[in-house]
């Protein structure tokens, strides 16, 4: 699954910080919401199904500003593992 999210103008800002953006390559930050949404589509019973038997991932791509950046979890399974050592050490 692809998703494709874009950052549009809020209209809040001047236009000279969206040309400074341009001009010095600012790429595109995922905010919490977007990170939300990413586990939203990683995390429900078929992304976790895909996962699992390697059948696929979830592609999330962040545009802002005329750039694109591409933003992932990590892996479930280290990611998993790292948790529990981590909360078995404190």
């Amino acid at each position: 699954m692809i998703v494709f999210h874009n950052h549009p103008r809020s209209g809040d800002e001047p236009e000279w910080f969206y040309t400074l953006k341009s001009l010095i390559q600012d790429l595109p930050v995922a905010s919490n919401a977007d990170r939300n949404e990413l586990q939203r589509h990683a995390f429900n019973a078929v992304g976790l199904f895909r996962q699992f038997f390697e059948q696929g991932q979830i592609l999330f791509y962040l545009g802002e500003s005329g750039f694109v950046k591409a933003f992932q979890l990590p892996p479930l399974l280290p990611f998993l593992e790292q948790l529990s050592r981590l909360n078995v050490q404190q």
